[in-house]
């Protein structure tokens, strides 16, 4: 299928998708995604580590994501973590999961939140806060060190 994929910051291409491995997009990651094709959907990308260079690597996107789209360095590959999750595509007679998209946000999470802020912030919301954060000098300045080892703990 062909479909948008970001390749770069602000670098917005076609390509053609086909899911397998080593296909024309090479690393489809149909897991993550799949939830992006024809859905509403937004996701943070972020890297696990930076090589040489200081921590800068968060955006959100609304589509596919080539495998170093946070930056020109191979080594600095971008990880999607979509905001809202899909029930496969795929019917199984035996699956009981659920049938409409859910945040992709952990259920206990969005409960001590809701019980310390005394209401439920949106999917959106969240998402917005945690890109806000990951960009606040003071949490760069603080986590320095260990934003260069892996991923951005918020």
């Amino acid at each position: 299928r062909l479909t948008r994929v970001l390749y770069r910051p602000f670098d917005i291409r076609n390509t053609y998708y086909t899911g397998n491995s080593r296909g024309f997009h090479c690393m489809p990651r149909a897991g993550v995604m799949g939830h992006f094709f024809h859905r509403e959907n937004i996701g943070l990308v972020t890297s696990r580590l930076t090589k040489g260079e200081d921590f800068a690597h968060a955006q959100v996107t609304e589509d596919i994501t080539e495998v170093i789209c946070m930056s020109p360095k191979t080594s600095n590959n971008g990880f999607v973590f979509p905001l809202w999750l899909y029930p496969s595509e795929a019917t199984d007679l035996l699956d009981t999961g659920p049938r409409e998209r859910r945040p992709n946000l952990a259920p206990a999470f969005l409960a001590d939140l809701k019980a310390k802020l005394g209401h439920a912030p949106s999917p959106e919301t969240i998402l917005a806060y945690i890109y806000a954060v990951l960009y606040a000098p003071s949490y760069r300045a603080r986590y320095a060190e260990f934003l260069k080892r892996d991923f951005p703990r918020v």
